[in-house]
Formats: structure tokens, sequence, C-alpha cells
């Protein structure tokens, strides 16, 4: 076969660029021309990497899709909620079936590829396509009267036709994200820079609220990479446009799948321990621990959803990452056999001898590309491609050129640039972020990208820790010094401990992202209303724990006409308190958890007859009578009365149907009141160990009876059987509400290590 012959089949122009006629005679040059050929092996390796990584996705959009719709109905939710770690509950179903639509496109494209794979008894990517025809079974029934069951057929059929047509024009190769649509790359480069902005977005927000240090290098890293990756990739690979395409696109799958997966992934692996399926919430000792409790509050911000514009950025990654997997798909073709060159001259031509060989490149793409040429079309259109030779100088050949297979140049090098600086400026201010300088006090470091002080999530003020160095009170003045460096868009919780002269100071309301205080194990002089917590000041803090600590009254800085509306955890334990303003009734809200346990109450205050408590505790008081607003409380949900010199209970009163569990353990009572029958044990549960109650139910049950109190004790007896009454006797943690034995033998410098651990 001459040269004439093969540029005579290959319709090349005069310039060298491919050329196809409107009659379409060179569409196998064309299926041939844009193609990253490999060999079998390495196409078997592509193969099992695309489909590790479907696998994956479905894997975890599938579950993802599972815990967002469970979600709503468990105790965790209401942590999330509680601490405002994601969406609203009432949302979650909308993003359950976000999920599930990208875990039912992954699992389409594996499926597809198995059995492709299984029909073909080779390796293949698959194809997506409906063959459709009226059958004359529809015509016969039509004619018989089925004209109803026709026309219904029809209309599917009309609607898979209508949609195998917009797949073809938006997915397939030549449409519109197609790898050789007309506009692929200009879209490539306008997703790469939305796509690079988003994930800017989601670094910063790592900086933010993740501590791990190597997790945030990593991400930063990879995106880094990626701004510059396609410059280096675009100048390395400029003579074969098709492997330029598959490395850009392999870039994207890989930072795309980072950003979807692999980040929440590592995310939630630290917490899997201390997770309880049973209850379907975290172990209640780690709410109580300060550096798993922010960090977990932090984290768990960009675990789940948050907003709806954070769901959109995740949606966007994820079929982002679908289309560049269709998309890098389309670009390999295995070589059966092998590459023969012929060569003549200043010109090289590949001919491939395998049926789904590809052309090779060896320049630009103006190199000189044959499709197969089998030796029985040579046989029948040799003579006619002779002729074609010989009178392409003399004949006019209707001709259409392809699309450029890149941007303009200007277009594309600005575009580069963007990347490249873009790249420079998130590196730098990473680094930016990491040489800033922490104090001693800062417990858990963050490095946000804009700030110029120290940025901590916990700031621990221990006076024990730093008596060693220069002696430590925390007065007014001396907690200003610490707070003062501060960064105020990341302090989350401070704690105070082991201070023998503590004065609150006004710069408190300086920060407005503060979650929670803490003052443990010291005296408390003087909290003045100039550092109140206030909702204007501290609009997100939610709970406020003050243990072990000596107060002469009952603090100012708790009682603004501003109180927070979302604290509605204060727990009080080991507090020298006897009594409680009247005024917080009108200025507490309502439905929250109040312990003042491990006190000196001798009753129980009045005010809390309107305070509409719901989880309630005054354990290890010296409370010997209880008031009957206890029970009727329409908020009313736990009580726990344990450790009190409680002899009996009010007789006479309709208790609220909210209850559900009454801690009654190591108290003196002896009977059950009538209010506590069948009816209250449908609903609610009473533990009782320790109790005379409990004995003698124990007792009545080995065969003893005692006919005094026959009624009452009848009751109990059914309650014990069926389980709604207990008689496990517990002390220490088990006891009370507020771990504070957990909390005086907790390591602070040992906790978070073993958290990371």
């Amino acid at each position: 076969m001459t040269v004439s012959t093969l540029r005579a089949l290959s319709l090349r122009s005069p310039h060298g660029v491919l050329m196809r006629t409107k009659s379409g005679r060179s569409n196998a040059a064309r299926r041939n021309a844009f193609f990253v050929s490999v060999s079998r092996l390495q196409f078997r390796i592509w193969w099992l990497i695309f489909m590790a990584l479907h696998a994956a996705c479905l894997g975890y959009f599938g579950v993802a899709a599972y815990c967002y719709w469970k979600l709503p109905l468990t105790f965790m939710a209401l942590n999330l909620e509680t601490y405002r770690m994601s969406m609203p509950l009432r949302d979650m179903p909308i993003v359950a079936v976000c999920h599930s639509s990208i875990a039912a496109g992954h699992a389409f494209f594996l499926m597809r590829m198995l059995l492709s794979s299984l029909l073909h008894r080779r390796f293949t990517f698959g194809r997506l396509g409906w063959r459709i025809k009226t059958t004359s079974k529809c015509h016969q029934d039509a004619r018989g009267g089925g004209v109803y069951q026709c026309a219904w057929l029809r209309s599917v059929v009309l609607a898979f036709t209508r949609l195998n047509v917009l797949w073809i024009r938006v997915f397939s190769r030549r449409g519109m994200l197609g790898i050789e649509g007309k506009h692929f790359a200009l879209l490539f480069i306008l997703r790469e820079l939305f796509e690079s902005v988003l994930q800017s977005v989601q670094a910063y927000r790592m900086s933010l609220y993740v501590p791990r240090v190597l997790l945030n290098r990593f991400y930063v890293g990879i995106i880094v990479i990626n701004c510059w990756s396609s410059p280096m990739v675009q100048y390395m690979y400029a003579a074969d446009p098709p492997l330029v395409r598959l490395l850009c696109l392999v870039l994207d799958i890989g930072l795309d799948f980072t950003a979807t997966v692999g980040i929440p992934v590592a995310l939630v692996l630290p917490y899997r321990n201390g997770y309880d399926p049973v209850n379907a919430t975290f172990d209640f000792l780690l709410w109580y621990d300060d550096f798993w409790l922010i960090n977990m509050m932090n984290e768990f911000k960009l675990l789940f959803v948050s907003s709806w514009g954070d769901l959109v950025s995740r949606m966007f990654f994820s079929v982002s990452l679908l289309i560049a997997v269709q998309n890098a798909k389309s670009l390999l073709r295995k070589t059966n056999r092998k590459v023969h060159t012929a060569a003549t001259g200043s010109n090289q031509f590949s001919v491939s001898a395998g049926r789904d060989a590809s052309s090779s490149f060896s320049a630009r793409w103006k190199t000189q590309v044959m499709p197969f040429i089998s030796r029985k079309f040579s046989q029948t259109m040799l003579p006619k491609a002779q002729h074609m030779s010989a009178t392409m100088s003399t004949s006019s050949i209707p001709v259409i050129a392809l699309p450029p297979p890149v941007l303009d140049h200007t277009v594309t090098k600005v575009a580069h640039v963007l990347f490249a600086v873009w790249g420079i400026v998130v590196l730098a201010l990473h680094l930016h972020g990491e040489l800033q300088t922490m104090p001693a006090e800062c417990a858990l470091t963050v490095r946000p990208w804009f700030s110029y002080k120290s940025a901590c999530s916990l700031v621990q003020i221990n006076c024990n820790a730093r008596r060693e160095q220069q002696q430590l009170t925390c007065t007014r003045d001396e907690m200003d010094a610490i707070l003062e460096n501060i960064d105020e868009t990341t302090l989350a919780h401070i704690v105070i401990r082991h201070c023998p002269h503590v004065e609150i100071s006004p710069r408190l309301k300086s920060f407005s992202r503060l979650v929670g205080f803490k003052i443990y194990n010291s005296t408390l002089v003087d909290w003045s209303a100039s550092a109140a917590l206030t909702q204007a000041s501290h609009p997100h803090v939610v709970f406020l724990f003050l243990v072990f600590v000596n107060m002469s009254s009952f603090p100012d800085g708790l009682l603004s006409d501003d109180f927070p509306k979302q604290l509605l955890d204060i727990e009080f334990s080991g507090s020298n308190l006897t009594t409680l303003p009247a005024s917080i009734r009108t200025k507490w809200p309502p439905g929250g958890s109040f312990v003042l346990e491990q006190g000196i109450l001798a009753q129980v205050p009045p005010v809390m007859e309107r305070m509409g408590i719901s989880f309630l505790s005054l354990v290890r008081n010296q409370i010997s009578e209880l008031p009957d607003f206890i029970f009727t409380s329409t908020n009313a949900i736990t009580i726990w009365l344990s450790g009190n010199p409680i002899k009996s209970l009010p007789e006479s009163l309709q208790p609220s149907r909210s209850i559900r569990r009454v801690h009654l353990i190591d108290t003196k009572v002896e009977t059950l009141p009538v209010w506590m029958n069948a009816e209250f044990f449908e609903l609610a549960v009473v533990h009782a160990g320790g109790t005379p109650l409990c004995s003698d139910v124990l007792a009545s049950l080995s065969g003893a009876t005692n006919s005094s109190r026959s009624p009452s004790l009848s009751v109990a007896k059914s309650a014990y059987l069926q389980g709604a009454l207990t008689c496990d006797e517990r002390e220490g943690d088990d006891l009370t509400y507020y771990p504070s034995l957990a909390e005086a033998s907790l390591d602070e410098s040992k906790a978070l290590t073993a958290f990371f651990k």
C-alpha cells in the first residue's frame, strides 16, 4: 500500500488537520483517534481501580444515606441539634435522598462494568444505550381494543428514548460534557476553577475547626498539587492531547474522591471506639471530657452537612467525580496486538493490527493517525482509494474539520497562571496559620488562615500548672492578660481549674463563638454583671458547669435579663449554695437540664416550680421532703433524687405523663404512692436500689410476706418483674448526674494524646 493510498484513506487536509466527509466515511478514523492506548495488563489495572473506586463510593454514600435517614430517630440527633453541628433534623431526609442518588449512580456504573465484562468475557467498561421498537403484538392488541395498553407502552418507550437522547447529548464522547465535546476544554477549566474555590473553602474550614496538623497539611498539599499539576501536565505532554486529558482527569478524580470520601472517613475514624450502637450515641462520660467534646463539636461540623450551601458543595464534588470517572473510562482503549509503524520520509503513520487498537501520537494533534485496515477492506476498497488519491487534487470533497482539542492559547495560558497563583496563595495562607505561636493555656490548637492571634478552641487556665513557673490565682487582670491574645473567632470553651481567687473578666463578652464555660475546684470571688453571659455576646453557649466551686452568693453574671436562649444545660456539683434567686424563673429559658447536686440543700428551692426543668438532679443533698411540683411539671422527663434522706413521696397528685425515669437510689423510701400504679409504670422506670422498698420486694419474691404494705408491695413486685422497677445498687459516677469522680481523675495532659492515638 502506497503512501498516497494511506493519505486517501485517512482523508487528511494539506494542513495536517484530521477531516471527515459529510457522508461520514472517516467515522472509523475519528473513533480511533482520541484515545490513550494501553496494554491488556494496564487496562485490567485501570478496570480494577475504577471498580474499587465505585465500590468505595457506593459503600460510603450508601452508609451516609442510611445514617442521615435514621439520624432523626436517635439520641445522637438531640446532641447534634443542641450543639448545632448539622442541619435541622427536619431536613435530614432530603440529605439522605441526595446521598442515595449518588450511591445509585455508582451502583449503576459498577454493575454495568461487571455485567458487561461477564457478557463479553473480557474486561470492559460497558456502554449505555437502548434499542426499542414497537412489537407486532402491541399492534394486534390495539386492533383488538387494547389501545390504552399500547398508548401506555408508547409513552414509556418515548420517555426512555428521550432519556437516552438526553444522555447522549450530555454525557457521550461528543456530548456537552463528553471527552470529545466541542467545549470540553472550556468546561473542564471552569469546573476546575469552581472546584478549586470550593476546595479552598473546605480547607479554610478545616484550618478553623480541625486541630490535626497532618490532616490539614495533607488536604492543603493535594489542593496545591492540583493547582500546579494542570499547567505542568499541559506543558510536559502537549504533544499528546488524549494523555493530557487523561492525566488531568485522574488528578481531578483523586481530589474529588479525597474531598467527598477521604476527609469524612479520616474525621470519623477516631470516634468509632467511643460510639455505642445500642443507644445510638457516644458514651455518657465522653460528653464531659473537655478535649473530646470540643474536638468532636468542631470536626462534626465538617463531617455532617451543616447548611444548604454545604449540601450543594458536596453534591457538586460527588457529581463531578462521577463525570470525571466516566470521561476517563472513555479515553482508555486496550491494544490487543503489537503496533507496526511504517515511515516514509519525514511522515510517520501508525497502523494498528487489533480490532480495538488505538492510534499512537508521535507529535501534537496534527500527527498522522490511521485507523485499523483489515485485509478484506484493503482488497475491496483499495482500488477506490487509489482512484481517490489520483483525483484528489481536481475533485472537490466537502469536509468538516474536527473541533479544536484545546482552548485558544491565550485563554489556556491565563487559566494556567490563575491556577499556579492560587496554589501559591493557598500554600502561603496555610503556612501563615501554622507559624502562629500558642500560649501555654491553649489546650486545643487550630490554625486558621487569616488569624493574627493565637487560635484556640479550648483555653484551660490551670493555676496548679502555673504555680511552678509563676504564681497565678486567676484574678481579673490575669484573666485579661491570657484572653487578650486569643482569637475571638475560634475560642469555643473556657475551663478554669484549681484557682483560689477567680474573678471573671469582662473580656469574656468578646468571645461570641463560646459554646461552654467550666469552673472546677476553685473559689469564685467575683462574677459581676459586666462579665455576664448574654444572648447578644454569647448566642452559641449551650452548657455551664460549676464543679466543686465555693461561692459566697449566686453569681450576678448568671442573672442577666438577656440570658442566652440556648444555655439549657446548667450544672452545679459540689457547691455551697443553700437557695436560688427567685428572678431566674423569668430569666432562664425553660425545658433544659438543671443539676444542683452534692450540696447542702435542706429543701427544694420553690423557684424550681416555674423553671420548667426537663432533666432535674438533686442527688446527695439534705432534702427529706419533696414538693408536689417535682412530679407534676409538664416538662419533667427524668428526676434524680438519689442519696437524699427521703422517706416518702407525695401521696395525692396527678403525675406528668412526660416522666420517663425517677432515681430513688440510696434513699429511705419504703412504699410507693398510689399514683405510681400500673399505668405509671407503663411509661416510666423507677430506680430504687438500696432502699427499704427494694428490700421488701426482694424478700417477698423469695417467699416472705409483709401484710401491712401489701397493696403497694403488690404493685412494686409487678413493676419489678416487668423491668419497670430496678433494685440495682449504684455508687460513684453511676449515682450522680455529673461525673465528678471522672473529672477528678482526668489527666488533661494525656487525654488528647490518647484520643488521637
